[in-house]
């Protein structure tokens, strides 16, 4: 159930948050966040939010054609969900002075913490391995 929630109100969450970020940046500051200067560490860090987003983008596509895929190739692509995570970390904390500059600092390092300890990859792999995995469609 908290993964089907997840896909149902955390996705619009997370492709809303960069539409209203650029808006807020773009109103206040005159700058658009999405004319990325390399050489500039904003840059960089908001580059790690656009790569979780390219993989939550990734995802979704993949969950739509879920079936014409199979489910091990799914999964496979599926697994790449674990990039999210570390990559939002950093992009929030070294980006966000909502995170940065408030008491949130400290439950945010205890939530990547508990997330480091709790989760692993092999987690996410079904017991019995790639046998099981098979698309039972094909013989």
């Amino acid at each position: 159930i908290v993964h089907q929630r997840l896909g149902q109100f955390g996705v619009p969450i997370i492709v809303l948050h960069p539409v209203f970020i650029g808006l807020y940046c773009l109103e206040t500051r005159g700058q658009n966040i999405f004319a990325l200067e390399m050489s500039d560490p904003f840059s960089q860090r908001v580059l790690l939010g656009m790569l979780a987003l390219a993989v939550v983008g990734f995802i979704i596509v993949t969950s739509l054609v879920r079936s014409k895929m199979g489910f091990y190739r799914w999964l496979c692509t599926h697994l790449s969900a674990y990039l999210v995570p570390p990559l939002l970390f950093v992009h929030s904390f070294l980006l966000g002075p909502t995170i940065r500059c408030t008491w949130l600092q400290a439950y945010w390092w205890l939530l990547g913490a508990r997330g480091l300890s709790t989760r692993r990859v092999a987690d996410a792999v079904p017991v019995g391995g790639p046998e099981l995995w098979r698309d039972r469609r094909r013989p």
